[in-house]
């Protein structure tokens, strides 16, 4: 192909994008999966096979289990509030390290605005060893305990 024959094609490509369609005129809707990709990549199942979903309200959960886990929680009359997604940073003086849990379940609010409190996780499979890791620095750094839910 020639110089001028890339550049017509590059600027086809880039016309087609910008009006929302590919290269052979077929709307992008049709190739694109729900995430935005290729349709040959999105249907490609996640790496655990969990499959992301939502709840009645329109909340978006990465999993069932999650979906599930989190009505539990939320029905059972001892928890006081149940946070969702919570992302903490931890530190055992070496690099800062992000985690995200799933839930946050108050069990006790006190007068003066301090609180009782454990983190959950929900799991399907067995926990890598990066993330058990991760959770005892984040137990020795806040004293909060983390349980896993199946």
């Amino acid at each position: 192909m020639s110089r001028r024959g890339k550049r017509d094609y590059s600027q086809a490509l880039a016309n087609a994008r910008a009006n929302n369609l590919t290269s052979d005129g077929k709307p992008l809707s049709t190739v694109l999966g729900h995430n935005g990709r290729p349709l040959a990549e999105s249907d490609k199942p996640n790496k655990y096979r969990n499959e992301p979903c939502q709840d009645k309200d329109g909340r978006k959960f990465d999993s069932k289990k999650e979906r599930a886990i989190q009505g539990l929680l939320e029905m059972d009359p001892d928890n006081a509030a149940v946070l969702r997604q919570v992302s903490i940073i931890v530190s055992d003086g070496a690099k800062p390290v992000r985690m995200r849990l799933d839930h946050l379940v108050i069990t006790e609010v006190h007068k003066d605005g301090s609180f009782c409190a454990y983190f959950a996780d929900t799991k399907g499979m067995e926990p890598t060893q990066g993330w058990k890791d991760k959770v005892k620095m984040l137990e020795n750094s806040t004293g909060l305990k983390v349980k896993v839910l199946r």
